[in-house]
C-alpha cells in the first residue's frame, strides 16, 4: 500500500526521511536530500540540493570520479480522510561532471503521465549517449526510450557499489539496502517484493 499521512507534506516527508536515511547509510553520508514544493500544494519534489540549486553528488568509482543525481516528483492524493503518496516521475543521472545541464552517461527515468494504453514511449526507460551500429544503421540510445522496467533506488545503490566500486558508508550496506527494500515493498508500494534467500 502507498505511504499514508494526515497531509500531503506529511506523506512526502515520510518518504524523504526514508530515502535520506538510506542514502546517508550507503553512498551520501554528508549530502542532504531535501523536499521542495512541486508546483501545487499536493506535489513535492525531492533531490540532492545545495541551497536552492539541484545538485549531483561526487562518487569515487573504479572508473574515476562520477557524479550522481536523483530527483523524484511525488503527489499526495486524498483518499477518505487521509492522503496517499504516488510517484509521478523520477530521474536518476550518472554523469562525468557535476553540472546537471551536461549530458548524462546513464539516465533512468519514469513518467507516470505516459499512458501505457496510448501510443508513446515506455514509461520506465533508460538513456545513454551511445549508439548501436550495424551495417549502415545506427540506433542512438540517447534519443530513444529504451525500456528498463521500474528501477528502485535500492537497485541503483547495488549497481553503484558492486558494479562501479563506490565505497559504501558501512560494510553493512547489503543489510541496509535489503531492509530499505523490504520497507518499500511492504509499506510504501503495491509492487511485489523480490523474495531473496535468508542467510
Amino acid at each position: 500500500m502507498p505511504i499514508e499521512g494526515r497531509s500531503p507534506r506529511d506523506c512526502a516527508e515520510q518518504f524523504r526521511a526514508h530515502m535520506a536515511e538510506l542514502l546517508s547509510r550507503t553512498i551520501a553520508p554528508t549530502v542532504p536530500l531535501l523536499l521542495y514544493e512541486g508546483g501545487r500544494e499536493t506535489r513535492f519534489g525531492m533531490s540532492f540540493r545545495q541551497g536552492r540549486k539541484l545538485a549531483a553528488i561526487s562518487l569515487a568509482t573504479r572508473y574515476g570520479r562520477l557524479f550522481f543525481h536523483l530527483a523524484q516528483l511525488v503527489e499526495a492524493e486524498k483518499v477518505a480522510k487521509r492522503y496517499e503518496l504516488r510517484t509521478l516521475s523520477y530521474w536518476y543521472r550518472l554523469q562525468a561532471t557535476a553540472e546537471l545541464q551536461d549530458e548524462a552517461l546513464l539516465r533512468w527515468e519514469y513518467d507516470r503521465a505516459q499512458d501505457p494504453r496510448q501510443p508513446g514511449p515506455p514509461r520506465h526507460h533508460l538513456h545513454a549517449p551511445t549508439a548501436i551500429k550495424w551495417g549502415s544503421h545506427s540506433l542512438d540510445l540517447n534519443q530513444i526510450h529504451t525500456p528498463s522496467g521500474w528501477v528502485t533506488i535500492e537497485e541503483l545503490l547495488r549497481f553503484l557499489i558492486v558494479e562501479l566500486g563506490v565505497t559504501p558508508a558501512t560494510p553493512e550496506w547489503p543489510r541496509v539496502v535489503a531492509a530499505s527494500e523490504d520497507v518499500f515493498f511492504r509499506d510504501f508500494s503495491g509492487k511485489r517484493a523480490v523474495k531473496l534467500p535468508r542467510g
